[in-house]
């Protein structure tokens, strides 16, 4: 079954995240600072590694990062020492190779942390990397998961800007490669259901379909209530 990620952004919402049975993995995010990859400060992190249960996963983005940048690889290797489950980094950049520099940056920083690679389905937008080449550089880089997001985050969804069938050849070529795959990006509930029961994906996240009224709004428990009721109960028919 996929997992399900939602991102939080302060104390109270981490809180409701570990109370609800579905939600796999909380990743702390700064929404306000207007990246789709906002880094959380370190006291976040702190309350969210103090509060957390057994079986709850963690992720924690670096940001929509561009170039080498100083303190990046410290960064990382904090998370890794706090065994942080996932760490996450966005390659805002046009230039392959400096997409895997950055990749082999954090990558040997860390070493039981699983490094996310993620790509922006808007790329075209902001002319950076094409997801396409995002399998080829998480297998340079050693990645344990590749993830299309969008980085415009009151735009469209990942869906209106890549095809089924493109994101079925990304999952493909991933798996082929020993990685495990993540869709998020302005996906509403019903996107949700398709991408997971189309797609061979490990990980689907969200955030503004889950919140009260937009994406810097708090979370709202039924709303993720009624997500995680979906995907235990509607997603097994859609697969059969």
């Amino acid at each position: 079954m996929v997992k399900l990620l939602i991102s939080a952004s302060c104390e109270e919402e981490i809180d409701l995240l570990y109370e609800i049975d579905g939600v796999d993995i909380v990743d702390l995010k700064d929404v306000k600072i207007g990246e789709s990859l906002g880094a959380p400060d370190l006291d976040l992190i702190s309350y969210a590694l103090e509060k957390k249960p057994l079986d709850k996963e963690i992720s924690v983005p670096l940001g929509d990062v561009s170039s080498c940048v100083s303190g990046l690889r410290i960064c990382a290797k904090m998370l890794d020492y706090l065994n942080i489950d996932y760490v996450k980094i966005g390659l805002f950049t046009s230039s392959v190779e400096d997409a895997i520099k950055l990749g082999k940056l954090v990558r040997d920083a860390t070493s039981h942390t699983k490094l996310v690679l993620v790509a922006y389905a808007d790329y075209r937008k902001f002319n950076v990397i094409d997801p396409e080449k995002l399998v080829e550089i998480g297998r340079k880089v050693d990645a344990d998961v590749v993830m299309i997001d969008t980085k415009e985050k009151k735009g469209r969804s990942t869906l209106s800007y890549l095809s089924t069938q493109e994101l079925r050849k990304f999952a493909e070529d991933a798996h082929a490669q020993g990685l495990d795959v993540a869709i998020a990006g302005g996906l509403t509930m019903d996107d949700v259901l398709y991408v997971a029961s189309r797609l061979d994906i490990d990980i689907v996240g969200v955030r503004t379909c889950v919140c009260e009224s937009g994406r810097d709004s708090l979370l709202d428990p039924e709303k993720i209530l009624a997500l995680v009721h979906a995907i235990k109960n509607v997603l097994p028919f859609l697969y059969a």
